[in-house]
This record gives structure tokens, C-alpha cells and sequence, in this order.
């Protein structure tokens, strides 16, 4: 289902549905796209994801201690102050490219080969993918993942509980293509249904 929201509304109505045919229901396992891409789906994981605020540190770290000039095509115009207000600011405004990218499946240092590829600001990226490589260091040390990391694995080697034998996408008209991603892994070897609301 989409949200969270949703998936409380379905349970609900299925409980009023048995309820009205003097019965009961045992409710499937209902979750958000995000469930196929989490942690949850990678029982093998020996380090724990980052969380919010470490991902947020791992990238004020990378700014603060990287050297400017190595990174002129993403930093053209060097910061008055590097303060960790910059930091802040700056981190935020990353990690909202990052997280485009991981909605495409990709990460930056993905994206950088594709851009070369293409002739799309080679050298930008490639800077940008050097600034991850420092946040996947930081995280490293502290023996945990990057989330986005995470999301990747688990789009292509998620494992589902045996009990699961079905999928059914309920109400997600446009999902990012990295959960299309993970459904045809798990596609592979499960049923999967999509219901959509629109005309019949």
C-alpha cells in the first residue's frame, strides 16, 4: 500500500467486512514499497544501517574535512565560512540528490559513469561520487551501512519470509523504479499482483 495511512484504512475496512458476515479475518501482512527495500529484507546484513543522523554526519564530515579544490566542479564559488551551518545546508541539499538517485536505483558513483557515458558533466560527477566514497568511509569505521546502500541491496537480493507466496501492489500508480526493481526480483519466485483504482 502507499502509506502507512492506507495500510491502517485496509486492515480496518476488513475487519468491518468480516464483521458485517458475523466472522473474523486474520490480516495479511500489510507494508509500505519501502519494506521491499529495507534492512528487513537482507537478513545477512552484518552491519546496522546508519541512521538519520548519522547519514547527516557522515556528510557534514566529508564537507568539512574535504579539500575545496579537489571538488571545484561541484564547489565553483568557494564558501565565506566553512561553518557547520554550511555543512548542514549543504549536507541537506546532497542527500536530496542522493535520494533522487536511489528512487532511480542508482548511486552517485553510478550516476557519475552513466553522466560520463553520456557526456552529461563528467567531471562534476565524478566529484560528487568522491564526496560519497568519504560518507561510505565514515560509515565504514563506524561499522554501519549507508541506507542507500541498503536500499540497493535489497532491490536486487532481498529475501522474503518462506510464509510469503504472493505480492499484491495495492494503490501505487507510479512507484520509483528501484521498487520495480526489487518486485521483478522477487517476481522471479513469487506471485505478484498490481491493483490499480481507475475505470474499468
Amino acid at each position: 500500500v502507499p502509506t502507512r495511512q492506507a495500510g491502517r484504512r485496509l486492515r480496518s475496512s476488513l475487519a468491518l467486512h468480516a464483521s458485517t458476515r458475523d466472522t473474523a479475518v486474520l490480516p495479511p501482512a500489510v507494508v509500505t514499497p519501502d519494506f521491499l527495500l529495507s534492512a528487513n529484507c537482507l537478513p545477512a546484513l552484518e552491519r546496522a544501517p546508519a541512521t538519520r543522523s548519522e547519514v547527516a554526519a557522515a556528510w557534514v564530515d566529508a564537507l568539512l574535512s574535504a579539500n575545496l579544490d579537489d571538488f571545484h566542479n561541484v564547489f565553483p564559488i568557494e564558501p565565506g565560512e566553512r561553518s557547520l551551518s554550511w555543512a548542514l545546508s549543504t549536507a541537506d541539499d546532497l542527500l536530496g540528490v542522493q535520494g533522487l538517485l536511489g528512487d532511480a536505483g542508482l548511486t552517485m558513483q553510478g550516476a557519475a559513469t552513466e553522466m560520463a557515458a553520456e557526456g552529461l558533466e563528467p567531471q562534476r560527477w565524478e566529484e560528487l561520487s568522491r564526496l560519497e566514497r568519504l560518507t561510505r568511509h565514515f560509515f565504514s569505521v563506524r561499522n554501519r551501512l549507508d541506507p542507500q546502500e541498503i536500499r540497493l541491496q535489497a532491490a536486487s537480493k532481498g529475501v522474503l519470509p518462506p510464509e510469503v507466496d504472493t505480492i499484491i501492489i495495492l494503490g501505487v500508480p507510479d512507484p520509483p523504479p528501484v521498487f520495480c526493481r526489487a518486485l521483478r526480483h522477487h517476481g522471479s519466485k513469487l506471485r505478484c499482483e498490481i491493483v490499480i483504482h481507475a475505470p474499468a
